[in-house]
């Protein structure tokens, strides 16, 4: 938890400096007499570039402090040294190496005499020092910064400061005074009216909340803090606060909530090209994958983190990253290569004395050990993971005493809050109940008045009404003959699928594992006896039988999911040709084996809007079947076309056909009957069934044409 606390705190900082500095830069850019050097205009350009460049492009901050610090030495301009080694150590910061960083805000601090600058210099000093564990030393270079922001009434610099010494007390793990330093920022903020500093800072008291497992209050503030920036035009900021809350779904295990915000984060991400914030989310979204047991997802958003993570040089992330992979690939029985990770996870933890990520990691270290029957492998790591256990128990009991401390606060406040409101609504309600008396009065002169008509008016509405109450329960009658009448079509539908699934159960399912027992049977007994083409020629029949039984239940288990409504429709854009591609991945390694060529026709700027999940699915089985009844050396072709206003996706193959008198019954779930591959594959019909059952419920509709011998064409079409 220390871990994941800490790094959402350094995110918090970097976008919160980063929309400080470009302020007091500017003020330090303010040149006099020296814009008519042509030398100072390409320098000061150079430095305004860096600038831009502070929020995610370390190495092109690096770039353009280089050059204009050579430039500026070379005709000894003071202005412009100082500030190139400002940027230089603002880009090592970025890159976490804090040394370096240090070194150079030094620099800029000892030559510099604008008091601005050498403020900043200060603080910026004092947050490497804070990630370096020299806290004492980064206080005495906080405090120098504090006092000259005093000097300058400098209201926003100080909200900043004061967020520095939170950041000091929460590595420290001396939470209530980290929250009171956060306290007296928002008080701070408050004044100043800055929103966007308000919502920091509720985001970092949601932090802290969350680093002490206070989960539903760290999701309110979390909350707070989003709703202040949802309606601005602060993409950034928006995907932190959506990370954040998705960490707390997923610490709660609501896993499909996560989800959506994480995808919300990064379609923000892409638009604004933060990409710290995309490594993040896309962390985040393997372990929410993890969570509900897609794995092989979960490596890929892993992956991508990871590879992100490397081109950017951000490596705040990295022992998350890596421990993710190794939990995984672990929860896949793949145990060589979640050794890989945790062990760089391992490594790297111990570098930087990170105990959460070293007991977790040498216990899952341990289990692998064990699995392999190294027992002394194993007792070493599991020794490791009890000592970090150990340690981190005594830093938990300090933390419940912290826990019920703030507890006690919040609820506190809550009380003070509520029994505010509840005197304010009482005066409301007594104001209410005045006005409400009168009115009573009001009503009772006036019902006196129309008493008299009422009455005569009386008994004509109660016969009326009495017509009406006939009418609608003669109504009500056919609504429930015909309600009745559904029913009965519902059950007589669900029998036959029924008798269908028994008939697959029974008879598709059952036949595969008569082979693979027989072959198994036969190995176990003859083994010795049995030549190696013989084994070979066994061992592809267990294959491909294994394959056609998994295969049936993979289908069977997503059509039952369908049909219970389990399955969520997330539409989206996507691009066509790229999400196409993505289906037939999987599934080229057989288009391979059979020689079969696939030939996408499809323009690179179509975008059609649907649910992912379902379409690869879809898109997976039409691929899936053009192979299985296409010959060897044969052709398949996917193509596209407008027929406005919906779109086309033909894919069409060469091979076999379907006779005329079957197609009919391709999409019906007691009428289809699965035919074997020109290389004898098996099926069980369910797969185009499943297809038109997802295409339909992205408003799109399948059709097919067919020729013995020639071929078939299954045409999806959605709406554009």
């Amino acid at each position: 938890m220390k871990y994941k606390t800490l790094l959402s705190l350094l995110i918090i900082i970097v976008v919160y400096f980063c929309g400080c500095k470009d302020e007091e830069i500017a003020k330090d850019n303010n040149i006099e007499n020296d814009l008519s050097n042509a030398d100072t205009i390409v320098i000061l350009a150079n430095l305004n570039k860096a600038n831009s460049f502070t929020a995610n492009f370390p190495d092109s901050v690096k770039f353009y402090a280089n050059d204009a610090l050579k430039r500026s030495e070379k005709i000894n301009y003071n202005r412009g040294i100082d500030l190139s080694n400002y940027f230089l150590g603002v880009a090592e910061w970025s890159q976490g190496n804090y040394h370096e960083s240090i070194a150079f805000h030094k620099k800029a601090l000892n030559k510099t005499n604008r008091e601005g600058l050498k403020a900043l210099c200060l603080r910026d000093i004092s947050l490497s020092l804070i990630y370096l564990d020299k806290h004492e030393e980064a206080r005495s270079y906080l405090d120098q910064s504090i006092e000259i922001f005093k000097e300058r009434d400098d209201k926003f610099a100080l909200t900043l400061a004061y967020i520095n010494y939170g950041l000091i007390e929460s590595k420290n793990e001396n939470y209530l005074l980290a929250l009171a330093h956060y306290h007296e920022a928002l008080k701070l903020s408050e004044e100043t009216k800055n929103l966007k500093n308000k919502s920091l800072i509720l985001n970092n008291l949601g932090v802290i909340n969350s680093e002490l497992e206070m989960n539903p209050i760290s999701l309110e503030y979390y909350q707070q803090a989003y709703d202040i920036v949802k309606g601005s035009d602060d993409l950034k900021l928006k995907a932190l606060y959506l990370n954040n809350i998705a960490n707390i779904h997923i610490e709660l295990k609501n896993y499909k909530d996560a989800l959506l915000l994480i995808d919300s984060g990064l379609m923000l991400t892409e638009e604004s090209g933060d990409k710290r914030s995309k490594i993040f989310l896309l962390t985040n979204k393997g372990k929410a994958l993890r969570g509900i047991k897609q794995f092989d997802l979960a490596i890929r958003f892993y992956e991508q983190a990871n590879k992100l993570a490397n081109e950017t040089g951000v490596r705040d992330n990295a022992l998350k990253i890596q421990t993710g992979l190794g939990t995984t690939y672990f929860d896949m029985g793949n145990f060589n290569k979640a050794m890989i990770h945790l062990k760089t996870a391992l490594n790297n933890a111990e570098q930087e004395n990170n105990k959460e990520i070293i007991k977790e990691a040498s216990e899952l270290m341990a289990k692998i050990y064990s699995l392999k029957s190294d027992f002394e492998n194993a007792f070493i790591y599991m020794r490791m993971s009890n000592e970090m256990a150990d340690s981190l128990s005594k830093s938990k009991i300090v933390k419940q005493f912290t826990q019920m401390e703030m507890q006690y606060d919040f609820d506190k406040e809550k009380y003070e809050n509520e029994l505010i409101q509840q005197k304010t609504n009482l005066l409301n309600n007594q104001k209410i109940e005045r006005q409400r008396f009168l009115l009573y009065v009001f009503i009772a002169g006036f019902s006196i008045i129309l008493f008299f008509v009422i009455l005569l008016y009386r008994n004509y509405r109660i016969k009326q009404k009495l017509n009406l109450k006939l009418a609608e329960n003669f109504e009500q009658i056919k609504k429930q003959n015909r309600l009745i009448e559904n029913k009965n079509y519902d059950l007589e539908l669900l029998n036959e699928t029924k008798d269908k699934l028994f008939s697959l159960i029974a008879h598709d399912l059952t036949s595969p594992f008569d082979i693979i027992l027989g072959f198994t049977e036969m190995f176990s007994s003859q083994y010795d006896s049995i030549d190696d083409t013989k084994r070979k020629h066994y061992l592809k029949q267990i294959y491909q039988s294994s394959k056609q039984a998994f295969n049936l239940l993979k289908n069977l288990l997503l059509w039952a999911r369908s049909q219970k409504g389990n399955i969520e429709i997330s539409m989206e854009n996507v691009n066509l040709s790229e999400f196409v591609n993505e289906s037939i991945e999987p599934f080229l390694l057989s288009a391979n084996e059979k020689d079969i060529e696939i030939q996408i026709n499809i323009p690179n700027n179509i975008t059609v809007k649907l649910d992912k999940f379902t379409m690869l699915s879809s898109f997976g089985n039409l691929i899936n079947n053009a192979i299985k009844f296409t010959n060897y050396g044969g052709h398949i072709n996917i193509s596209s076309s407008s027929i406005s206003p919906k779109l086309e996706i033909k894919f069409a193959d060469d091979g076999i056909g379907i006779a005329s008198n079957r197609i009919k019954n391709l999409f019906k779930i007691g009428k289809n009957h699965s035919t074997p591959g020109t290389n004898n594959e098996k099926g069980t019909g369910l797969g185009l069934i499943i297809c038109k059952d997802f295409i339909t419920k992205n408003g799109g509709d399948l059709k097919v044409k067919s020729e013995i011998g020639k071929g078939s064409t299954f045409s999806v079409i959605l709406p554009i």
